[in-house]
Parts: C-alpha cells; sequence; structure tokens
C-alpha cells in the first residue's frame, strides 16, 4: 500500500513530461498543467477546466477491502475534489478501467464488478450533476486502475496555488485524519467506524464551497489535500517561497498525527488573508463544512514549525508520494 516518502519525488517527473511542450503556444492555456489542481483553458470564449487522477490496486486500494461501488464512486469523487480546489464544478467525465483479469476471471465475475462499479459511479456523478461521456476498457495480468477525466466551468476567478502570501492564515476546511485511520483499520482487517468509512470510501468533493470562496477575494490560494496535510502544505509553500508556523493544539489529540501526515481527505487547504477570514467562516458555516485555522504563513522559506505533536520537531513529516 502506500509508502511515504521524506521528499516530493513526484514533481521532477512533471517536469520531465512538460519540458519538451515549453515552447509551445500557450494562449489558450491560462493554469497550464502540472503547476495546480487542474488545467484552465480559454475555450470558445468560456473557461474550461480539465483534471485527471487514477486509482490503482496495491496502491490506492485493495479489492479484498473495497467494494466494487465505493471504487466506482471514489474514482470520480477525487477528481472532483481537485475542481473543487479551483472554484470550478464538472459537467462532463471520461472513463477507463482496466480490469485485473487474474482476479475477475470469469464472464460472470466481470459482470458483477462493473454492475457495481457502474453504480457508484453514478451516484456520484447524479450527486454533482456529471454526465459520463465516453471512456475505454482494458484488462491487466496483474492490477486493476481507474482513471477519470473530468470537464467543467471554470469561475472567472479561479483558485490556484500559486498566489500564497507572507502573513496569510493557514486554514483548512473539511475533516482531517478520519480516511487515514478507516485506512489503517482496514490494511489491519479491522472494521472501520462508520465516520472513517464514510470518509475514506465516499469522500465528498467541496464543489459547492469551492465556488463560493473563489468569490472572497480574501482567499488567495487552494488546493485539496489528498496526499497529507503536511505533504500539501510543504508544497504549496515550495510553490509561493514561503514558510509556515502551524499549531494543531485545535484538533482533537487522538487525531493530530493522523490529521498531520494523513492521506485521501480531499478537504481544502486555504491561505486567507486575515482581514477576509471572517468571510470564509460564514461560507463555511451556511454550508455545514468544518473550518480550522492552523496557522501562518511566513516570508522565512527555512521556517517550518509546527506545535502540538508528541515530540514534534521543526520541518515536515513525510506525506504519501507516488515515486
Amino acid at each position: 500500500m502506500k509508502t511515504p516518502r521524506s521528499r516530493d519525488t513526484e514533481k521532477p517527473l512533471i517536469q520531465k513530461l512538460l519540458a519538451p511542450f515549453a515552447s509551445a503556444g500557450q494562449k489558450p492555456i491560462l493554469v497550464p498543467a502540472g503547476t495546480d489542481d487542474a488545467a484552465i483553458l480559454n475555450w470558445g470564449g468560456s473557461r474550461l477546466a480539465v483534471t485527471m487522477d487514477t486509482l490503482t490496486e496495491s496502491v490506492d486500494f485493495e479489492h479484498s477491502w473495497m467494494p466494487s461501488r465505493f471504487l466506482g464512486y471514489k474514482s470520480l469523487a477525487v477528481n472532483l475534489s481537485d475542481l473543487a480546489a479551483m472554484g470550478a464544478a464538472a459537467q462532463f467525465a471520461m472513463l477507463s478501467v482496466t480490469l485485473n483479469k487474474a482476479r475477475f476471471s470469469t464472464k460472470k465475475l466481470q459482470s458483477q464488478f462493473f454492475t457495481q462499479f457502474s453504480r457508484g459511479f453514478h451516484s456520484c456523478a447524479s450527486e454533482f450533476g456529471v454526465q459520463l461521456i465516453g471512456g475505454d476498457l482494458g484488462s491487466s495480468l496483474r492490477e486493476t486502475s481507474v482513471s477519470v477525466c473530468v470537464f467543467g466551468h471554470a469561475p472567472r476567478r479561479p483558485l490556484k496555488r500559486n498566489v500564497a502570501k507572507p502573513g496569510d492564515l493557514i486554514v483548512v476546511a473539511g475533516h482531517l485524519g478520519l480516511a487515514r485511520r478507516g485506512l489503517r483499520s482496514l490494511m489491519a482487517n479491522k472494521k472501520p467506524t462508520r465516520r472513517e468509512a464514510q470518509a475514506f470510501f465516499k469522500p465528498k468533493p467541496l464543489i459547492k464551497l469551492g465556488a463560493r470562496l473563489s468569490q472572497i477575494k480574501a482567499v488567495h490560494a487552494a488546493m485539496d489535500i489528498s496526499d497529507g496535510l503536511s505533504r500539501d502544505l510543504g508544497r504549496l509553500c515550495s510553490q509561493n517561497q514561503l514558510g509556515f508556523e502551524v499549531d494543531l493544539k485545535s484538533l482533537r489529540e487522538p487525531e493530530r498525527l493522523d490529521a498531520w501526515v494523513g492521506g485521501e481527505d480531499y478537504a481544502l487547504l486555504l491561505a486567507v488573508d486575515p482581514r477576509g477570514y471572517a468571510l470564509v467562516q460564514e461560507a463555511v458555516q451556511n454550508l455545514g463544512v468544518s473550518l480550522w485555522h492552523l496557522g501562518t504563513f511566513s516570508s522565512q522559506t527555512k521556517l517550518q514549525r509546527v506545535v502540538g505533536l508528541p515530540g514534534s520537531k521543526n520541518g515536515l513529516p513525510a506525506g504519501f508520494e507516488h515515486f
């Protein structure tokens, strides 16, 4: 399953993939790939938001404890969370499923998988107004892999990662740590609590909140938390050449470590001007979303101070890395 790494190993590979396209014309690309949670294009006079994500067996899930209907739901939800972090909303999706043929070796087993997977995918699509318009099916001798690409309208002022400022508040909207605790229970062959199972199997992308936050100028930057707060906060600081001071004592003590290093929360990490924080509080209250003010961004790029963890030290512990 997921293995923590001590440094960001994914970013250099993304840069290598994008390097040949650096000299290409960028006029229709308002927010390029690899710099944010989604790309934003100027498409026929409208702003189009596009993102894609993949869930892979033995890395993101195991069939032994991931029901197919939840895999279907989650495969779409994690992509919608990327759009939520930009303030965008999806309209269409394309789906690619490569099925583990060794595990699903008969027509009956394959039919059962796709029936349940489709129910979960459709449930999420109906909940958030997304239409499936196409995709591809294939088979593998080892792992199942599910890739989803979503398209939707981007707001006039999309939320982006690269505009956080020194003195901005570090704010999280949504739950932290529940998905990690649920995953840990599943991997130990234990039954997660109802809230943990809900957080891990059926994460709720904060689409409405993202759209509202894009209208609040005090929200300078945003990204979704998928690889753990510590890892994603580090990425946001690196992109803006900032440091941070974080105090986790507002979180319940048993949950602090899970909140800090856990992944798959799909909450929103925000950089907020203190003068407009009340507007953010009002927005989340109206939508019934949890809100946590956890610290402050600093102009001191080497400052990485964490308070509230047992034996905590300065610096970032490992979150999840794909490579």
